[in-house]
């Protein structure tokens, strides 16, 4: 499937590691996002984890709170991952972005690309070691950013 060749191509290179500083998780799914925390809290004590339940509030924290990383659903309620990821890009360009949705579909790739996401991974496979790796252990994902 598409989202693995996008997971093997980050894994493939070999440079200096650079691992974010403060990530934001943005999922409407409260049960998953606290889960999803406590995971990658547990792999990095190093970063600060925070939370959104929806595009709009995942604006309101990037506003007040300087992120390295976010790692958006695509479907929720109010705004939308593409429409959280279109106006996270406008306003702070450099941040990278991790789609993890459950509605991955090869055809949406050219307009995850068209709008910066750098990686796209399945939830309904997600294995939390992979995303741990692609995160805390994969070459400059924040300096970046990855073909799909």
């Amino acid at each position: 499937m598409i989202l693995e060749f996008w997971l093997i191509t980050m894994e493939s290179e070999a440079r200096e590691m650079i691992a974010p500083q403060t990530i934001l998780l943005v999922d409407d799914h409260q049960d998953f996002l606290r889960g999803l925390a406590n995971a990658l809290k547990e792999g990095s004590n190093k970063c600060c984890i925070l939370t959104a339940e929806n595009g709009e509030q995942a604006l309101k924290v990037l506003e007040s709170t300087p992120v390295d990383l976010v790692v958006t659903d695509l479907r929720m309620p109010l705004m939308d991952g593409f429409d959280l990821i279109s106006q996270a890009k406008k306003k702070y360009p450099g941040i990278t972005v991790i789609v993890l949705s459950s509605f991955l579909y090869p055809e949406l790739e050219p307009r995850l690309r068209a709008l910066g996401v750098s990686h796209g991974i399945d939830k309904t496979s997600l294995n939390i070691s992979v995303l741990e790796k692609l995160i805390f252990k994969s070459p400059n994902i924040l300096e970046k950013k990855i073909n799909f």
